[in-house]
């Protein structure tokens, strides 16, 4: 009943070494045995000798680095996690391992003499840790049973392995496809049973990391996308933050109010824009406006212009304010071309039938083929 401090019960190898030996004698599963490692046992059982040394598919140099470059995402993700959880590890005979989904080693790092250890069982960079290559291993449950596993000394199909101990977890992407899987290698009287706990964790830290980046791509690719729509509006946009500050100033807003974009950017609105009082209380009220014509000073200059104020709310606070910018003389001018020289009406629509409403009307007739313009005035 001997325990080593932070180590496995020294009985537990024992007893697993008997069932071990039970399946391999008579192939019966002792209760004892995780589902797990037993179902894995039985798939060894047809395939591989589990007195065999071990002999580890590896990878050429070329071919482990063309694995590498297309694991690049992965890769780039998990190594700071592993040097963050190696920090908590250094100096217990541990190597932390990365695999990708189909098992083959990403990278590795530990312990120098543990490294080497592993070395010589042939876990190196660029090797298969299947179960058909190692048999019964965590990396490789954890991948085929989409869950966290620890396997130890004699739970190891080939005895080749009885003296190691894994505690491995899978790497899911956002589809919930694995990745691959992130391990840890004690010797299995070194092997602690939290280290289970300890893997899961840094894998969850690095499907977070990949989530997170895989959000903020997301985000900028919408942003993006919504920069090149308020960029192709004719009309000038302005994007204030609640006090007041520009945020966003598109190209049509630039060329109406005739100032650079890092003039406005980050500046209130005040301090660039004079513009008249009701313009100011609207937007302290919060009120929209829609084409209202007003005057605004920039510098020297006089700019006639329709402005509209709209709001984004978020959780009942103001979190953009939006300026629509529209040039007086272009609205008008596109008013009496779709309206003015359109407009279905005749001398008959005029209302009334004195005299005078008839001189009038024979002058219309009268001036109708000139090239000039008439203007009528009087009462509806």
């Amino acid at each position: 009943m001997f325990k080593l401090s932070g180590m496995l019960p020294l009985f537990d190898y024992e007893l697993f070494l008997e069932a071990w030996k039970t399946f391999i004698t008579r192939q019966v599963i002792l209760p004892e045995v995780n589902p797990h490692i037993a179902n894995s046992w039985k798939r060894c059982w047809s395939r591989l000798n589990p007195n065999r040394p071990g002999m580890l598919r590896k990878l050429s140099p070329e071919h482990l680095l063309a694995t590498q470059v297309a694991s690049f995402d992965l890769l780039s993700l998990a190594r700071p996690v592993m040097e963050d959880t190696y920090q908590y590890l250094e100096g217990s005979d541990t190597v932390i391992v990365l695999t990708n989904s189909p098992g083959y080693v990403l990278d590795m790092l530990g312990d120098a003499e543990m490294l080497e250890l592993l070395a010589g069982y042939g876990i190196v960079p660029g090797v298969l840790l299947s179960e058909m290559e190692m048999g019964t291993n965590a990396l490789s449950l954890a991948i085929q049973e989409r869950s966290p596993v620890r396997v130890a000394g004699a739970e190891h199909y080939l005895d080749a392995y009885h003296e190691l101990a894994e505690a491995a977890a899978p790497i899911f992407d956002l589809s919930g496809r694995p990745l691959g899987a992130l391990g840890i290698f004690n010797l299995f009287y070194r092997h602690h049973p939290h280290s289970l706990g300890l893997v899961v964790g840094a894998a969850k830290a690095i499907e977070g990391q990949r989530q997170a980046d895989f959000l903020m791509a997301e985000q900028n690719s919408q942003l993006a996308q919504l920069n090149a729509i308020v960029e192709a509006s004719s009309d000038g946009l302005l994007v204030l933050d609640e006090q007041g500050k520009a945020m966003h100033v598109n190209e049509a807003a630039t060329c109406l109010l005739e100032l650079d974009r890092n003039a406005i950017l980050g500046r209130s609105l005040r301090d660039v824009i004079e513009y008249p009082d009701f313009l100011g209380e609207a937007i302290r009220e919060r009120q929209p406006l829609e084409h209202v014509e007003t005057i605004l000073r920039v510098g020297d200059q006089q700019i006639n212009c329709l402005v509209s104020l709209n709001y984004v709310l978020r959780q009942g606070t103001t979190r953009w304010i939006i300026v629509t910018l529209r040039p007086g003389s272009g609205v008008r001018e596109l008013v009496q071309q779709q309206v003015g020289a359109l407009a279905p009406l005749t001398e008959e629509d005029i209302p009334g039938d004195s005299s005078a409403i008839r001189r009038v009307q024979r002058f219309i007739k009268v001036a109708a083929p000139a090239l000039g313009s008439i203007l009528i005035r009087g009462e509806s």
